[in-house]
């Protein structure tokens, strides 16, 4: 399985890395929004775990990008963006999930495992 992480904080990119070393998972990393759709062009991955505030993009509208090329990847916002309207605006673009920062490692591994199980 391989998981595309957006997120320009690579101490996130270090706990996710933590919470899928015990899982079959390849863990890509990009800290930019367009390093990511890069990414995402070259080898779709199984699922993308993505944030809302990216220095170069907003999170929301990469989404959107991503959804046009692969709609069949599962996306999950992973994002400190916790209100009503970022919720409603992650909703709107088809995300899976969305977890807030902070989280539980255990918690994020079991709600990525349920999301792809989903997509299957």
């Amino acid at each position: 399985m391989r998981i595309l992480l957006i997120d320009d904080d690579k101490d996130i990119f270090a706990l996710v890395r933590i919470a899928f070393r015990s899982e079959p998972v390849e863990l890509i990393w990009a800290a930019t929004g367009l390093e990511g759709l890069r990414l995402f062009e070259q080898n779709p991955p199984d699922l993308v775990l993505c944030d809302i505030g990216l220095p170069d993009v907003d999170g929301v509208h990469l989404a959107h990008a991503l959804s046009d090329r692969q709609p069949n990847v599962p996306l999950v916002f992973l994002t400190g963006h916790n209100t009503d309207m970022d919720r409603e605006d992650a909703k709107a673009t088809g995300a899976r999930d969305y977890i807030c920062k902070p989280f539980d490692i255990r918690e994020l591994v079991k709600r990525v495992n349920a999301v792809l199980a989903q997509a299957q």
